[in-house]
């Protein structure tokens, strides 16, 4: 079982402040979540993701995108449909799958937006 491939469909970014006003990031949340899982055959899956960090009251960044996941895809598929849960271990790689792709995203649209780097 393994991540194929890592596609990013959509990048939204927003600061809520002006770039001269002082910038005080009193909280800086990072979140990773898979929305669906839709098997492609009966060993590949389409996981769709959204990874979102949030500065609090100042700025948001959201990233979406696809993994091509290999392995059983029926079972990790029909698992997901019936209690929108994976196996810890399938979790565990996506997810991972899903921070090494939008961390360094989210480091160069932070950068571009005036704001600290959301490095974990």
């Amino acid at each position: 079982m393994a991540v194929r491939d890592v596609e990013l469909t959509a990048i939204e970014a927003k600061r809520f402040t002006r770039r001269g006003e002082r910038l005080v990031v009193e909280r800086l949340d990072q979140n990773s979540s898979v929305s669906m899982i839709v098997p492609i055959d009966e060993k590949t899956a389409d996981v769709e993701f959204r990874f979102t960090v949030t500065y609090g009251a100042v700025a948001s960044i959201r990233i979406e995108g696809r993994i091509l996941y290999l392995g059983d895809a029926a079972s990790l598929a029909s698992t997901w449909k019936e209690r929108r849960n994976m196996p810890n271990e399938i979790a565990s790689e996506i997810h991972q799958a899903v921070m090494g792709a939008c961390i360094p995203e989210a480091v160069l649209i932070a950068r571009d937006l005036h704001l600290p780097p959301p490095v974990p």
